[in-house]
């Protein structure tokens, strides 16, 4: 009897963790989480303009991957880019 409840007990505890687990995995579903929060990058380093390029390419996924907060992040990360770009090429500062 103490068995059965043991083992009903523990499956009745791991399903209810699975729709945790899979929430968590189709929420980061698309998103690039090493450009995002620069979490998961592999070793190798992005020159400025893949990093510029890349950028844009996750803000054109929009809302569909990305909450509005997360865009605005990647935008002001792309603004930053592009000005460090403009300021190492042309030597001069770039207000955005």
């Amino acid at each position: 009897m103490r068995r059965t409840a043991a083992v009903l007990l523990a499956t009745l505890l791991a399903t209810a963790q699975m729709p945790a687990f899979g929430a968590e995995k189709t929420a980061s579903a698309g998103k690039d989480m090493c450009i995002l929060y620069s979490q998961g990058c592999p070793c190798q380093m992005q020159t400025l303009q893949e990093k510029i390029a890349s950028l844009k390419g996750e803000i054109a996924k929009g809302t569909n991957v990305y909450t509005h907060d997360e865009l605005q992040h990647l935008r002001y990360k792309l603004n930053e880019a592009t000005a460090m770009f403009y300021t190492l090429i042309y030597n001069r500062n770039f207000d955005y």
